[in-house]
């Protein structure tokens, strides 16, 4: 029988068994498509509301309103006018007046713009609060003044927002490009590359508040809207409130959602270079498909098949990564139906590969090589197995209240179910076992006859040497692949973290700790543990000791860069870092060195139910001398890139000339930075993880007297061999303050951007650091008013803080602005700094300030790994643990003023500025009796 024959009767094989497992499908009863929990109506007018009392959080609630208006609703002379309406929104309402929003939203420690409170997409704008339960009633009102055209647009007001947008657009000019490159290759024949939220600078400029206003009435309409209320809630009260303030929402005739773009175009190839924050070039193959509605079995099993298939071919390409001469490393399939990026009702599934060593063309065939080795031989029982573990291992995951609200805006965008972890689970499982192995073969082959593929070439800025594709040369590619001779995939098989367990040690003593409600355990050989409960269904994993790279020699700093990445990448145990990848993906969990300058540790996290991975990961990172050379090379590498990629070089500027050469963690932006040798990464280590009982090891998400954690604990931490401690000496850096960095002209900055940096000597402990954190705040909210609010200046001010034991307290703010603006923003910074050191702030400031940071600390629990890892951090400054909460209740104004003027006097504050020519002049921060008697 010839290749042929045997071919086509495969193929005539996998379409007969495909359709009977379809046809046996449509008999598996669903659960309802909207979770039962979730109580859903629409009014009269066809607003859609949906509300879920969601007592896991306590005391917390998050409403979101959805509006089925985006860019794709404005005419070319409105182009940006859906995106400038949503920043009107947060400026005054009939019920909000002036200020009273951003002080509502500030009173529930939210940032406008730093905490996502609004994004506008083609298709719609999202609103999103979250707040304090005894504020949802306020929060339910506050968005029906946005639903019900009670937005008011003050000409004044809406000058300086133009400006602020104007601000924006300079900033993201960059990935605005890249969206309008990728819009014109996804749908060529659309408006969707000319209709970018960020709009026409043209077109904000000259509109105003009359234009606004038409748009506002003629495109928010009822019908296109719909609200999403989740958390800890009376549902009968939320409803009725829902139904009173909204029932007066004007109706209209616009269809719910825009039509589908074509995007039928054949094979081409998306290639883009300066994509922000990439470090190593990327390479993608993508389908655009339909968003399958799961209102069906038959539906429902396609999107499973779908998610698996994605599962599948990613499990092939970690095989290929695992090869020395594959020129992929982190590989990645997904299937995701709907984003805010695409049209409702699409879909996307995509294979992607970080590329190794720049080799492009290389890196694209091996993924499409799986693709065609999938054609022609279909999968494995086994493969399958394992991918359907790790869907089912995704479908234990439990959602928090924004999790739940999202998930509604897919359903409503996109036709996904909204189901918790049991029905999602049930669905998967039944649909498991009615999918065989043809099934999937012809859905590769579907795949691949399908017109609608787009390989994409993603560069970063710095790569100054690459292989380039074309069009032309990628449909080549596939040519020859086709031709090629493919052997089966072999070697599927997962091998396991540990191939034997440690014997376990013994937890010996117990205290409870009030602060955290958790425990204190102490273990049998010396190491102490933290366990804090939380309602999460994520663990949290920290443990940071005292030394970091000032306590290594000069000579092994580079080597402690390298490290950074290195200590993953070498791999864990007898497993590389590609087979540890590879089993993570059955057993979601992960681990990362945290390099710093005063310390070093370990972070993780990951769901409850893989509590043991997490703990056999840590168990490595501590026990594990695995060396590879190779990853060494490409360690280094990719420190050096990172640093290139997302580095801001004012702020590392400034330290090396505050620190000279004592700061350790200089520009990376040199290769003899981050290189370094087995032996020089090797002593690193040792230096490091000598000792276990020296770090402070912290587990959030972990229940008081657990049967199920503590056997882990006693196994995988109490195992850990110690040593007695020994104190580590870390030397005080020099604090002198360096002369302020002047850049007239950086050619690929739009607009200008100025860096300020006030760094004040300060002993350690969790006390400063807060205080620390107050007195960025009370700046940064100085300068968003004054620069955005009221002049318009810039897009946002971003305030963050340092605190270290070797360097003390440093504040840094950052912001951009026109350049043709320079002077006056400076007129504006010198005013304001001089206002905060003279006068005292506030009564709302400070309770600004305070609810900020509440909100702040009161939200670490649900993100269980920085929870974990600011409890850590606590007791290594403290050298005890917190003894309490921080309520913050000693900060008064007075209190403040008193911190501002010794900390943010003069002599503490330098600056750096790209693209403009003044520097702010400090000296006026002198006080005031200062000033009179000079």
């Amino acid at each position: 029988m010839d290749c042929l024959v045997k071919y086509l009767l495969r193929l005539a094989l996998v379409a007969s068994c495909s359709f009977s497992a379809l046809s046996y499908a449509n008999t598996i009863e669903l659960p309802p498509i909207i979770d039962p929990a979730i109580r859903h109506g629409q009014l009269a007018n066809g607003l859609r509301y949906f509300i879920l009392p969601n007592q896991q959080h306590a005391g917390k609630v998050e409403v979101q309103l959805l509006v089925n208006v985006g860019s794709m609703s404005e005419a070319e002379n409105e182009r940006g006018l859906a995106h400038l309406l949503e920043h009107m929104a947060f400026r005054r309402t009939q019920n909000f007046g002036q200020g009273q929003v951003k002080a509502f939203i500030e009173s529930e420690g939210m940032r406008l713009g730093h905490d996502t409170n609004a994004f506008t997409s083609h298709e719609s704008t999202i609103y999103k609060l979250s707040v304090a339960n005894t504020n949802a009633e306020k929060a339910v009102q506050l968005i029906a003044d946005w639903a019900g055209g009670k937005i008011e647009i003050d000409p004044s007001e809406l000058a300086a927002e133009k400006n602020v947008v104007l601000d924006e657009a300079r900033q993201s000019s960059v990935r605005s490009d890249f969206y309008a490159d990728l819009m014109e290759k996804m749908y060529p024949a659309s408006l969707y590359p000319q209709r970018l939220a960020i709009g026409s600078a043209k077109v904000i400029d000259q509109v105003k508040a009359e234009q606004l206003r038409a748009f506002y009435q003629r495109e928010y309409q009822a019908q296109r809207m719909a609200v999403m209320i989740v958390g800890d809630i009376d549902a009968d009260h939320v409803e009725a409130k829902i139904k009173s303030l909204f029932a007066s929402v004007k109706a209209g005739t616009a269809e719910r959602f825009y039509p589908v773009p074509k995007s039928d175009q054949g094979l081409r190839l998306f290639s883009h270079r300066n994509l922000e924050g990439l470090a190593e070039p990327v390479v993608r193959w993508t389908w655009l498909l339909p968003a399958a509605s799961i209102d069906t079995a038959a539906s429902a099993l396609r999107v499973h098949q779908l998610q698996v298939l994605a599962q599948l071919i990613q499990q092939r390409l970690a095989i290929q990564s695992q090869k020395t001469d594959s020129a992929l490393m982190q590989t990645l399939g997904i299937y995701s139906n709907g984003n805010n990026l695409l049209p409702a009702r699409q879909s996307e599934l995509s294979f992607e590969a970080v590329v190794k060593k720049n080799k492009i063309q290389d890196a694209l065939r091996e993924v499409y090589r799986e693709l065609e080795r999938a054609r022609r031989y279909g999968f494995t029982e086994q493969e399958i197995n394992t991918a359907s573990t790790v869907i089912l291992a995704n479908a234990a995951i439990g959602y928090n209240n924004a999790q739940w609200a999202d998930k509604i805006v897919q359903h409503i965008r996109y036709g996904v179910p909204v189901w918790g972890t049991e029905s999602t689970s049930y669905v998967h499982k039944r649909l498991k076992d009615q999918s065989k192995p043809a099934d999937y073969q012809q859905l590769i082959l579907e795949l691949l006859s399908n017109k609608n593929q787009l390989s994409y070439m993603l560069l970063p800025k710095q790569l100054s040497s690459f292989s380039l594709l074309s069009e032309h040369s990628v449909k080549s590619m596939v040519s020859e692949v086709q031709q090629e001779k493919l052997a089966e995939q072999s070697n599927t098989s997962i091998k396991p973290l540990m191939a034997k367990l440690p014997e376990p040690g013994k937890i010996v003593h117990r205290e409870n700790d009030a602060a955290t409600g958790g425990q204190l355990l102490t273990l049998s050989n010396g190491i102490q543990v933290l366990t804090v409960p939380n309602d999460q269904p994520n663990v949290g994993f920290a443990a940071l000791a005292r030394g970091g790279m000032l306590a290594l020699e000069r000579k092994l700093w580079p080597a402690a860069r390298a490290s950074n990445q290195y200590l993953v990448r070498a791999g864990l145990g007898e497993l590389t870092y590609n087979q540890i990848n590879q089993y993570l993906t059955q057993n979601p969990a992960s681990i990362m060195p945290l390099v710093d300058v005063d310390y070093f540790g370990w972070l993780g996290n990951g769901p409850r139910i893989q509590f043991e991975t997490l703990l056999q990961l840590q168990y490595l990172a501590f026990t594990s001398r695995r060396q590879d050379e190779a990853e060494s090379k490409i360690s280094g590498e990719l420190v050096m890139q990172y640093s290139m990629a997302n580095g801001n070089s004012i702020v590392e500027e400034l330290n090396n000339r505050r620190y000279g050469d004592n700061w350790p963690a200089n520009q990376f932006w040199r290769k003899e930075n981050t290189e370094a040798n087995l032996k020089q990464l090797d002593a690193v280590r040792e230096q490091w993880l000598a000792n276990p009982a020296e770090f402070r090891f912290v587990i959030t998400g972990v229940p008081n007297d657990s049967a199920y954690h503590e056997p882990l604990i006693e196994r995988y931490i109490a195992s850990l061999p110690t040593k007695p401690t020994q104190t580590v000496t870390l030397p005080k850096l020099a604090h002198i303050t360096p002369s302020a960095i002047t850049e007239p002209r950086l050619d690929n900055l739009k607009g200008a951007m100025r860096m300020m940096q006030v760094a004040v000597k300060v002993p350690p402990s969790t006390e400063s650091a807060v205080l620390t954190e107050a007195l960025a705040e009370l700046i940064r909210m100085r300068l968003m008013h004054a620069l955005r609010e009221v002049a318009g200046e810039t897009y946002g001010v971003h305030a963050w803080t340092i605190f270290g034991e070797s360097q003390g307290a440093l504040i840094n703010v950052l912001f951009q602005n026109d350049q043709a603006q320079c002077t006056a923003t400076a007129t504006i910074v010198e005013k304001e700094l001089a206002r905060i050191v003279n006068e005292p702030p506030s009564a709302d400031e400070v309770n600004a300030i305070r609810d900020r940071i509440v909100k702040m600390i009161k939200d670490l629990p649900q993100n269980p790994m920085q929870h974990a890892k600011m409890l850590a951090n606590h007791w290594l400054l403290n050298q005890k643990l917190m003894a309490k909460t921080p309520d913050l209740a000693e900060y008064n104004p007075q209190m403040l003023h008193s911190f501002s003027q010794q900390w943010l006097s003069a002599g503490n504050w330098t600056s750096g500025v790209f693209n403009c020519r003044n520097e702010i002049d400090f000296s006026k921060l002198k006080p005031a009796t200062q000033q009179a008697s000079k």
